[in-house]
C-alpha cells in the first residue's frame, strides 16, 4: 500500500478510472499523473500493454488510449453493488445459489469472490443472499465465465428463520467496514485536509490537487466497493459510514472545485 492510501488500489483499476472520466489520453498525458502516484514510468507502460493485451483498452493511434466495451464492463461490473444508502428497500431477498463443478474449480471461486464483492451475504455453502436486486450483474458474470447453467437465482421473502441485526453482522463483514470508514475519516482530518492546506499555499498547485482529489475519490470508490450498504432495518444503530461517506465526498468536491473544468485534470474530476 502505498504512501496516503487507506484501500489499495490497482494501477490498472486508476488508468481505467481515469480513462472511463477523461476519454482517450496520450501516455504524455497519464504519465504525469500517475508517477505523481508513485508509479515508475516503465510499471505504466507495461500495465498500458497489458490492458492493451486484455482488450480492456486500445490505442487508436501511437500511443494514444482509450476504453473498450470490455473495460468499461469490467469497471462497471466492479461497481455493479453501486451507492445504495437511503434507498427503499421492500423487505426481498436475492438468492444465489449453484453447484459449479470442480473442473471449473476456478470459475467457481471467481464467481464467489465476485458475489461477495456485490455485497452478497454468504447464508450457507453455495448459498448468497443480498436484499438488492444484482440479478443482471450476476447473469451477466455468469455468462462471461460459461456457468449460467449451473447457477439458480430466487427471489422472494424469507418465511421461518428471519434474518435478524445479529445474523447479519455473522453474515456481512461490517465490523471490518465501518474500521476502514473510521480510518478514512481520520486520514481526511489528519492528513489530508493538513495536505490541502499545504498545497493552496503553493504556486504551481492543479496537479498536486489533482492527485490529492485522485486518492480521496479513489478511497470512496474502494469503500462503497467494500460496503454492502444493506438496507437501514439490518443495520446496527447509529450506524456511521453514511455520514463518513458524505464528509469525504464533501472533502472531494472542494477539491474539485479549485481545478478549472476546461483543463486535461478538470476532465478528472468535474
Amino acid at each position: 500500500m502505498k504512501e496516503g492510501e487507506i484501500l489499495t488500489v490497482t494501477l490498472e483499476q486508476r488508468i481505467i478510472t481515469i480513462l472511463h472520466k477523461a476519454g482517450p489520453l496520450h501516455t504524455k498525458q497519464l504519465l504525469p499523473v500517475l508517477e505523481g502516484l508513485g508509479y515508475h514510468s516503465g510499471t505504466i507502460r507495461n500495465t498500458l500493454t497489458q490492458l492493451k493485451t486484455r482488450n480492456w483498452i486500445r490505442s487508436a493511434s501511437r500511443s494514444l488510449y482509450e476504453l473498450t466495451a470490455e473495460g468499461e464492463a469490467n469497471r462497471q461490473q466492479r461497481n455493479a453493488a453501486g451507492k445504495r444508502y437511503g434507498v427503499a428497500w421492500d423487505g426481498k431477498w436475492y438468492v444465489f445459489t449453484g453447484e459449479i463443478p470442480e473442473s471449473e474449480r476456478s470459475k467457481r471461486d471467481r464467481m464467489r469472490a465476485e458475489l461477495m464483492q456485490m455485497g452478497c451475504g454468504r447464508l450457507y455453502k453455495s448459498v448468497y443472499i443480498t436484499p438488492w436486486d444484482i440479478t443482471k450483474d450476476v447473469l451477466r458474470m455468469a455468462e462471461e465465465y460459461g456457468i449460467v447453467d449451473y447457477i439458480s437465482i430466487f427471489h422472494g421473502e424469507k418465511v421461518a428463520g428471519a434474518i435478524s441485526r445479529e445474523t447479519v453482522l455473522a453474515l456481512w463483514p461490517l465490523t471490518e467496514v465501518i474500521a476502514l470508514y473510521q480510518e478514512a475519516l481520520d486520514h481526511m482530518n489528519k492528513k489530508w485536509r493538513p495536505r490541502f492546506t499545504a498545497i493552496q499555499a503553493e504556486e504551481e498547485t492543479t496537479l498536486a490537487i489533482l492527485l490529492l482529489y485522485l486518492e480521496v475519490d479513489e478511497t470512496i470508490a474502494a469503500l462503497i466497493e467494500r460496503d454492502p450498504m444493506l438496507p437501514q432495518e439490518l443495520l446496527p444503530a447509529s450506524w456511521a459510514p453514511p455520514s463518513i461517506l458524505q464528509d469525504l465526498e464533501t472533502f472531494a468536491d472542494a477539491l474539485a472545485h479549485t481545478i478549472p473544468a476546461n483543463t486535461l485534470y478538470g476532465k478528472l474530476v468535474h
